[in-house]
């Protein structure tokens, strides 16, 4: 793995790259896009083990933290949906760069899946996207996370005129974050010529009503569903991490 700062200067995203490994190199570069906040702790091992899993198949995989979290500039109160998927777009430019190859290919879970899902018909070189569990919309996002917010942000949560201060799991909210939240509708998008893969760890009718209309609309969306566990803002005090192995070995035989 190599560790290194990429992007524009006082902007800069924090990245792990991991090189191909062996000599059955795949002209094909795997940029992965995290969830938020706990989700993203919960999953950190996880995409490691996808990552590792991939170069050894010989491609070359780019991990990444969006701006105002981990270890890339900002703060993580001034975190925009608009910025994130600014900042997947300067991924994957990267890890083309790194790899020396025009085709991409884009792995997200939760929310990074939903942004990549939506910036991939704009991606050149795009082969396939992996949408690991997606957030459907930030409606439905809104109607799920008061199960882990305190009581007293449950109503300003979408009240997004006022400067109420909520935070999930510990992770800010902030007002404008949430509105952007609230715009995205998976629904809605337009999808690409690239193959499109949906993997939901629990049955999911609503997302497979949306793969339908993908598919309808001729676009090449197929639904995987491999059941494993996948409450990913669970809080414990042992850390929390998930591996949810038959999902990390199904994404990894997408690669095969």
């Amino acid at each position: 793995m190599n560790p290194f700062f990429f992007g524009e200067k006082g902007a800069q995203l924090f990245g792990m790259l991991h090189p191909a490994d062996g000599s059955d190199f795949k002209d094909e570069c795997v940029v992965l896009c995290y969830p938020f906040g706990q989700e993203y702790e919960r999953a950190h091992r996880a995409f490691k083990i996808i990552a590792n899993n991939l170069s050894r198949l010989g491609y070359e995989v780019l991990r990444f933290d969006y701006s105002g979290t981990g270890d890339s500039s900002g703060i993580s109160e001034d975190i925009l949906i608009s910025t994130w998927k600014h900042d997947i777009a300067t991924a994957i430019q990267e890890a083309k760069d790194c790899s020396g190859s025009d085709i991409v290919s884009l792995v997200g879970l939760r929310l990074g899946a939903t942004l990549a899902l939506q910036l991939s018909k704009d991606v050149e070189g795009l082969k396939r996207c992996i949408c690991w569990d997606p957030i459907l919309s930030g409606d439905q996002y809104f109607k799920e996370i008061p199960n882990y917010i305190e009581p007293e942000y449950v109503a300003a949560l979408s009240d997004v005129s006022g400067n109420k201060e909520i935070y999930l799991n510990g992770y800010p909210l902030p007002v404008a974050y949430r509105k952007e939240l609230l715009e995205l509708d998976m629904a809605n998008f337009v999808l690409g010529a690239a193959e499109y893969q949906f993997i939901t760890s629990q049955q999911d009718p609503e997302l497979a009503q949306v793969v339908d209309k993908f598919s309808a609309q001729g676009s090449n969306a197929k639904l995987n569903t491999v059941i494993c566990e996948s409450d990913w803002n669970h809080v414990d005090e042992f850390g929390g991490i998930l591996i949810p192995q038959p999902v990390i070995a199904a994404i990894t035989d997408l690669f095969k």
